[in-house]
């Protein structure tokens, strides 16, 4: 096959997977297994990293049923298809693949699925990770952050990006404190100090009161439904 053309059909192979058409994609990889001669080529991917972003647990399933490997590491960073579902916030993914009883790796935070679901600024996908019994407190020392963990991390975040991720740090508070609301405080007002370790200016508060705390209520996704 000359370069052009599987760059055509690699372009065909990410439309049917975003588009979550499993026949056309069928059709693509033929009789010839034509997906496994073609690299993804997306940050180290395979075209499962691709499909558990963007596409849908139909095509995760037929992947896995050609030899796609669900736990598969890219390449570059070595992250796994989770990650790529949580990073997208793409909950129908991250459901079946937790079914699947894939590695929740939390060897680095560029692996790590529940920094992943924070970056996607999803409450469902962060919730279901905790209920699958993800690590959530430990931290990372890197050229880029220290003494990070999901909290801090999701806290470090809300200052450039708003409530909705500081939402993220709550819960995970409120699911490391069992719902005891002194005991969220105290671990937001941690977190908070070691997002300020990583550059979030002092003066900035980042976490709520105790009495705040004690209003919120969340839905069954992990939504923060009232304040």
């Amino acid at each position: 096959m000359s370069g052009r053309t599987a760059l055509g059909t690699r372009g065909n192979i990410v439309d049917a997977i975003h588009e979550h058409d499993l026949v056309g994609l069928k059709r693509i990889h033929g009789a010839t297994g034509l997906l496994h001669s073609i690299g993804a080529v997306f940050g180290g991917g395979t075209w499962m990293h691709l499909a558990a972003a963007h596409g849908n647990p139909q095509i995760l399933d037929w992947l896995n049923e050609v030899g796609f490997d669900l736990d598969q590491e890219s390449s570059r960073e070595g992250d796994r298809p989770i990650a790529c579902a949580a990073a997208e916030g793409n909950a129908a993914n991250l459901r079946w693949l937790l079914k699947h009883d894939v590695t929740l790796d939390t060897s680095a935070s560029v692996r790590n699925p529940l920094f992943a679901a924070i970056i996607g600024k999803s409450p469902e996908c962060v919730q279901m990770l905790l209920d699958a019994g993800i690590e959530a407190t430990v931290r990372y020392t890197s050229p880029t952050m220290k003494d990070m963990d999901a909290m801090a991390f999701a806290l470090y975040r809300s200052h450039y990006e708003g409530v909705g991720t500081r939402d993220l740090a709550i819960l995970v508070a409120r699911h490391l404190a069992d719902g005891d609301v002194g005991k969220i405080g105290s671990l937001l007002e941690d977190a908070q100090e070691r997002a300020r370790l990583n550059g979030v200016p002092t003066l900035i508060r980042l976490v709520p009161t105790t009495d705040e705390i004690a209003r919120m209520r969340w839905d069954e996704s992990g939504a923060l439904i009232l304040e």
